[in-house]
């Protein structure tokens, strides 16, 4: 008997390990059978059989999520590139997704032409119009959206026409984090085809460009990169972001790029600005004197941004003098409120240390004692966002003006903590705490520092 019973458990693990080596996986993931190439058409054929019954597909599909591209047997790549021509949208969705995965230049056509054959017009037109089902639409544009990714992914660049001609489409500038297409064409490293977005294009789509730059991090792209920055007919955004990604490129050429942009006048603020903070972010020791000398310049209008690049580059040695500007009262009070206001610049794990000296912050004065509110504010959302900490402020006025900063992340909390609020009931409770921490200032009372 016990023999019997011994032989069964062996013929079932061997059947077992025989499943997981059919479709490339080691381990013991109890996902790992969803994307054997049986449980694969299993689900595809139930909902060909009955198109309500989905539980399996999406259960496959959303076994993708989390998994590394081996656990995907190079067995599948024709099984999903005959799938991604299925009537069904989940079913394409499915086969995008594997075809992501695997990333094989053999998808590159099959990719291209499901691509070419989406009417994303009509498709939205029909989803207003209630002809197609809400979740049939959803899966259409998340199974092109996959498809995009996938062509940046695998590197052909002889799809940047066609991705080019898809950055129009309004459904893909919804997904959070960027456009699919600009990051598809970021992969590619078609750099001109994310500069020549037009300075008047809707915010989103420059957005979703300059989102795509910064994530550059080849550095055979340096050279377009330093000319995406410097060329004025492009949208703003695209050019900081170029400068960014210089900053992230191990070049021997980029600090001295970053500090002749920083010091050339015909540049506007904002580009010499962030090409002083870029300059910090490379954390080379050349660029040192050439940011010390706009930090102590008073008549630098990148004065501000020049000194949170020498905190970029070297924490230790300049963390402390950037809290002792904003509390030294003999400072231009100018000057100090744009140095809190690039605290976020600052990375998280820089700050968290420095708790005390935050608080301190809080404090924050004229020579008169009258509170310096924009430091105060700014200082207090860092501490909030590092803490989750909501400690008491005075204010020049408690006006709505004033406190809008306070009320998004304390409005977030409430909503966290009661969902179900009517919108007056969250206002009233958003009101009740706002007045909990913020004390009008009064003259005759001046603060200890």
């Amino acid at each position: 008997m016990c023999s019997k019973s011994l032989m069964s458990c062996v013929i079932a693990t061997a059947l077992l390990l025989l499943c997981w080596s059919n479709i490339g996986i080691s381990g013991t993931d109890s996902r790992a059978s969803a994307l054997s190439r049986t449980g694969i058409l299993a689900a595809v054929q139930k909902v060909r059989n009955d198109p309500n019954d989905r539980e399996d597909l999406q259960r496959v599909i959303d076994s993708f999520d989390g998994q590394k591209p081996a656990l995907v047997s190079r067995d599948l790549l024709a099984d999903f590139t005959s799938l991604l021509n299925d009537d069904d949208s989940q079913v394409q969705l499915l086969a995008a997704r594997g075809l992501y995965e695997l990333k094989d230049p053999k998808s590159v056509e099959a990719l291209s032409d499901f691509l070419r054959g989406k009417d994303f017009v009509v498709l939205k037109k029909k989803a207003y119009a209630g002809e197609l089902d809400s979740r049939h639409y959803k899966w259409e544009i998340k199974a092109s959206i996959e498809a995009i990714l996938a062509l940046g992914k695998i590197g052909d660049d002889s799809v940047v026409p066609l991705l080019e001609s898809l950055r129009t489409t309004t459904e893909f500038q919804l997904e959070w984090g960027g456009g699919p297409v600009e990051k598809a064409l970021a992969e590619l490293g078609s750099i001109k085809s994310l500069w020549s977005i037009s300075q008047n294009a809707r915010d989103k789509e420059i957005w979703n460009a300059a989102s795509a730059v910064v994530g550059i991090r080849d550095a055979t792209k340096v050279p377009e990169l330093m000319a995406t920055a410097v060329k004025d007919d492009i949208a703003q955004p695209v050019r900081q972001a170029a400068l960014r990604a210089l900053a992230e490129i191990n070049s021997s050429d980029v600090p001295s790029f970053l500090v002749a942009v920083m010091n050339d006048a015909e540049y506007d603020l904002l580009l010499r600005g962030s090409a002083a903070v870029a300059a910090g972010r490379t954390k080379a020791k050349s660029i040192e004197e050439h940011l010390l000398a706009h930090s102590r310049n008073v008549e630098s209008d990148i004065r501000a941004h020049a000194f949170v690049g020498l905190i970029m580059a070297m924490p230790d040695k300049y963390l402390d003098s950037w809290f002792d500007k904003l509390m030294d009262p003999n400072e231009d009070s100018a000057f100090r409120n744009k140095l809190a206001g690039l605290e976020y610049y600052i990375p998280r794990d820089v700050l968290i240390s420095r708790r005390e000296q935050l608080y301190k912050c809080l404090t924050a004065a004229d020579t008169t004692g009258r509170p310096l509110d924009k430091v105060r504010l700014q200082i207090w959302c860092r501490i909030n966002e590092l803490y989750r900490e909501e400690p008491q402020l005075i204010l020049t006025t408690a006006s709505a003006d004033m406190t809008l900063h306070l009320r998004h992340p304390i409005r977030n909390k409430i909503m966290m903590a009661n969902p179900h609020l009517s919108f007056q009931e969250l206002k009233e409770r958003v009101d009740e705490e706002i007045r909990s921490i913020v004390q009008v200032y009064e003259p005759q009372h001046r603060e200890e520092n």
